[in-house]
């Protein structure tokens, strides 16, 4: 369970990054580097999800620890 609470937070943390990145990218007028980065943003909020649909389900089974 502590991998997946790692996986979850680790790829939150990414698409976090990436979207700050597109947004700088996007002040500064890369308007393609923001849209390459909300993709990768975007990846990673999908790996998030998947971790944590797996904490729930992980927990919804009855495994608390």
């Amino acid at each position: 369970m502590e991998e997946i609470i790692m996986n979850l937070i680790m790829h939150s943390g990414e698409a976090r990054s990436y979207a700050m990145e597109a947004m700088a990218d996007a002040k500064s007028g890369d308007i393609e580097g923001a849209r390459e980065k909300i993709t990768k943003a975007s990846e990673q909020l999908t790996e998030a999800h998947h971790s944590q649909t797996a904490l729930i389900q992980g927990e919804a089974g009855g495994n608390k620890a």
